[in-house]
């Protein structure tokens, strides 16, 4: 598989960098697959909730989204990691089978397994994927520490 440099997404922000990894994947219905899993990772601060609003404005989902409480203050709270992925697992499920044109998941997927079940997902429903990976870096919007982004960047695997 080789990376290739996308020219990137315009919007107001300016010009978002992104890689696309390898090949799109190519689901059981091939060319005449109606819908389309975007996996958007990257770390901290690199543009991948933007990235993923401007390309699946109406189907993009985080796992980040599942700690804002209702009066819609983020916070933290690594005991319920499991619990908001698999929410946000279930969501795009949702919007997969609803037959949503593209959806977008967008998480920091530092490692490969964190993300292979959203591959085998869309190999199950038979959808096209594709993973993106965000290079920006825009500072993070959660409070993430620096100490905390370099020790996502030493596990990072690619």
């Amino acid at each position: 598989m080789g990376n290739t440099v996308s020219p990137g997404v315009f919007g107001p922000w300016g010009k978002l960098p992104f890689l696309r990894i390898g090949h799109p994947g190519q689901s059981k219905k091939g060319e005449g697959a109606m819908t389309k899993l975007l996996i958007i990772r990257g770390l901290p601060g690199s543009g991948k909730s933007t990235l993923a609003a401007e390309m699946a404005p109406n189907a993009c989902f985080e796992a980040d989204t599942y700690m804002v409480d209702a009066s819609g203050k983020y916070e933290f709270d690594h005991s319920r990691l499991a619990e908001v992925h698999e929410k946000c697992f279930q969501a795009v499920r949702e919007a997969l089978v609803a037959g949503t044109p593209v959806v977008a998941v967008a998480n920091t997927f530092t490692r490969t397994w964190e993300f292979a079940k959203y591959i085998d997902l869309a190999q199950e429903l038979g959808v096209d994927h594709e993973i993106i990976v965000c290079t920006g870096s825009y500072g993070n919007i959660h409070g993430v520490s620096p100490e905390m982004v370099q020790r996502m960047r030493e596990r990072w695997e690619a």
